[in-house]
């Protein structure tokens, strides 16, 4: 287990890290947006699920948080 705390591109250095690790699963959270919200800010979670499909990828989510585009559009 490791945390992202610099400024490159997290689903990039997600991925190379597993590779280097030869992880055998990756897993991820995500918040829960709509679909506006989503288009704003992006998802690391949903970008990684289409960057390399090479590792299992399993995304964790809290059912009872989400971001609406009021909240998204205050983050940016």
């Amino acid at each position: 287990m490791f945390t992202l705390d610099n400024n490159h591109d997290p689903v990039k250095e997600i991925y190379h890290r597993a590779v280097k690790e030869q992880a055998d699963l990756i897993i991820i959270g995500s918040k829960g947006k709509t679909q506006t919200a989503a288009a704003l800010m992006g998802s690391v979670a949903d970008r990684l699920a289409h960057y390399n499909r090479s590792i299992p990828l399993l995304i964790v989510k809290d059912k009872n948080e989400n971001i609406g585009f009021l909240e998204a559009l205050l983050r940016i």
